[in-house]
């Protein structure tokens, strides 16, 4: 049983992780379209499927130097998942339920006088391991609302993600089943369909070129308001509901993204304690209990 039953939409949750390790390791089905750059792309087709749906389709792969904690932090914020997917115009939290499960909506751009952007409203979860390997999914849910005008809801069966570690970094999984719902040019569709898979390596291009973004540590007890990252900027903050007593990590990039450790991180009213490698503690005070605090990391 789901730890999450407390939470909206966990049977929509709970089928996507279903579906993600159901298929992350599976052969059944799967058709071999290409190897890029130690990408093993793939797609599998479903009978029931409807005919603007999409292949399901996975990518694996080794990115070198990373934990897959670290990895991750460049897959859940919007603000560097713009530098290495293309087509996302714009995504945001719609509502936080804990550290790692939240409500979210996304759009990505559509094609000039060919394709409408497509959005989607759906739920997210993350999932961490004893070994040290992350799960996370989105799928789609039904809000009850509707796409603004000009745009058209798509369905997201699954968007996953298993980051398991490895002696070089992380051995990455990815995979996207989605339904467009609606006409899609089939150059268009299949170039979508090839470049789900060169995720894994754009992602990677964007860590060795700005490194990994800042992010906390799971055990968290605060309630999490927004968390803001301006990539160009290097500038990361961290809205929280402060809870009396709380001590946390945060996690940044000491070499690439704050070279020499050069991190600057600021969080008013709470103890901040530098350990020169890349993270620091944050304790906060009972007298912070229930106030929203920011904690802010930049050069």
């Amino acid at each position: 049983m789901s730890q999450q039953t407390e939470l909206p939409y966990t049977a929509e949750r709970d089928q996507a992780f279903a579906f993600l390790r159901q298929e992350a390791e599976s052969t059944d089905g799967w058709e071999e379209f290409g190897n890029e750059r130690g990408v093993k792309m793939e797609k599998k087709y479903f009978s029931g499927d409807n005919s603007s749906a999409l292949p399901l389709v996975r990518g694996r792969g080794i990115v070198n130097g990373l934990t897959p904690r670290q990895f991750l932090a460049l897959v859940i914020y919007p603000g560097a998942r713009k530098f290495w997917d293309e087509r996302l115009e714009e995504g945001h939290t719609m509502e936080r339920y804990t550290v790692t499960e939240l409500k979210f909506h996304s759009v990505q751009k559509g094609v000039r006088f060919l394709v409408s952007p497509r959005e989607i409203v759906g739920r997210q979860g993350r999932e961490t391991k004893d070994d040290g390997t992350i799960e996370m999914a989105q799928t789609s849910i039904d809000d009850g609302s509707s796409a603004p005008y000009g745009q058209v809801r798509a369905t997201l069966t699954l968007g996953g993600w298993v980051m398991r570690p490895h002696q070089d970094g992380v051995d990455v999984t990815y995979m996207v089943k989605v339904n467009p719902n609606g006409s899609i040019p089939t150059a268009i569709a299949n170039r979508i369909v090839a470049d789900i898979p060169k995720c894994i390596f754009k992602a990677s291009d964007v860590r060795s070129q700005r490194g990994f973004p800042p992010y906390p540590s799971d055990d968290l007890r605060s309630s999490i308001v927004t968390e803001e990252l301006d990539y160009p900027a290097k500038k990361f903050i961290l809205t929280i509901t402060a809870k009396g007593g709380d001590v946390f990590d945060m996690f940044y990039d000491a070499d690439i993204m704050y070279p020499g450790d050069s991190a600057v991180v600021s969080a008013a009213g709470a103890t901040v304690t530098k350990d020169g490698s890349g993270k620091v503690k944050i304790e906060i005070g009972q007298e912070l209990d229930g106030k929203q605090i920011q904690i802010t990391v930049e050069p």
